[in-house]
This record gives C-alpha cells, structure tokens and sequence, in this order.
C-alpha cells in the first residue's frame, strides 16, 4: 500500500504553489540549491548546516535526470527532516521498495507526474528512460 502521508506531503504543494520545474519549487521554499562535480555515482544529497535546507545535485547529469534527482531529494526534505539519509547515487538505484528512499521516490513521482493520465502501459518504460530512472521504478506509478 502506498504510503499516503507522503502523498499528502507532495499533494500540499502541488495545490499551494504554481511551479513547472523543482527548482522553482525549492526557490518557493527557501531551500538553497548547489551544483557540484560529484564524481561518476553521486547523483545528489540534501543536508542542513545551522538550519539553512540546502541540496545539492551532480553537474555531470543531464537537465531530465536533475530533474528527477532534485524532486527525491525535496521529497527527502519534506518528509525526512533531521534523519539522515543516503546520497542519492547510481547504485542506489537498485530495486527498493521500503524505507527513507522509497518514500522519497514516491514523493518524486507524485511531483514529476502529478497525476497518471498520460501514463499507458504502452509509454511508461520510455517515461523512465527520459528522466534516467531504472525501469523497476514503473511499479511507483500505480501507486500515484
């Protein structure tokens, strides 16, 4: 079952706050975002130093897999405040269904895609390759 606190944490900004890309949507939320070489694996991470939210997102990915990268670390953000959680990194990409990380890959679905309508059996493998996500990951769109 999904996890509906956490779709009720992406469905809180969706509704309160107009935004096409994540990075207008932390702008709007005051979190600073930073762009670092972060070598081959690490694809980004989120932190708080002297309670100033900040994360940062690898310069060597493409802007659709940024995309999709800062949309799970807001989703860490948002629902994981004070715990700390994993690099989001290539290897992490693996099959993982429970935990910090699937709760922020189902909050990064949920503001990727909003709603399901234009998702169809026939495109979603296709989707996932366009934002750089392993194609296990179809599962979260049943749960959107």
């Amino acid at each position: 079952m999904a996890k509906d606190w956490v779709l009720k944490e992406a469905n809180k900004l969706i509704d309160k706050y107009e935004f096409s890309t994540p990075y207008e949507l932390i702008e709007e939320l005051g979190i600073n975002l930073q762009w670092f070489d972060l070598g081959t694996n690490i694809m980004g991470y989120n932190t708080e130093n002297n309670r100033i939210p900040t994360i940062v997102l690898n310069t060597r990915m493409d802007d659709h897999a940024a995309t999709s990268v800062a949309y799970h670390e807001l989703g860490h953000y948002k629902c994981h405040k004070g715990i700390n959680t994993n690099f989001f990194t290539r290897n992490s990409l693996k099959h993982m269904q429970m935990g910090y990380e699937s709760e922020a890959n189902l909050f990064m679905f949920k503001l990727l895609f909003k709603d399901k309508s234009n998702i169809t059996d026939a495109n979603k493998y296709k989707i996932l390759d366009y934002y750089s996500l392993p194609h296990w990951m179809a599962v979260y769109f049943d749960k959107i």
